[in-house]
């Protein structure tokens, strides 16, 4: 069978694509995908309650909005590679005011 050298050079190239979307599924497939635990709290009982059985790895999200007088004690045992972390649903609209505090005791151990 004779191939011209435009035919050639499509063979080539599309077995080149495909080695290199084999090549790119297979680093993605093998790659170790750590999941966090992501769990979302409304108000100061469900925050509270998220951080007393926060585990490391969690990530607790304070849904949008205005706490009032409220007051946070975050305590939590986490590691370097799974801290238990603390954030706002959206930063600039999750706002504590009036008579607040808060207070955050994390204690990070390396786990082998």
């Amino acid at each position: 069978m004779n191939y011209t050298n435009n035919q050639l050079l499509s063979f080539k190239l599309k077995n080149t694509v495909l080695v290199y979307l084999c090549v790119l599924l297979f680093s993605i497939g093998c790659k170790e995908i750590t999941v966090k635990n992501s769990i979302q709290v409304t108000n100061i009982e469900e925050l509270n309650d998220a951080v007393k059985n926060a585990k490391p790895g969690d990530n607790i999200v304070l849904a949008n909005g205005v706490y009032k007088d409220v007051e946070i004690k975050f305590t939590g045992e986490g590691t370097k590679d799974n801290p238990i972390t603390l954030k706002a649903e959206t930063p600039g609209k999750v706002f504590i005011e009036g008579v607040s505090n808060s207070e955050a005791k994390l204690i990070y151990q390396d786990v082998d």
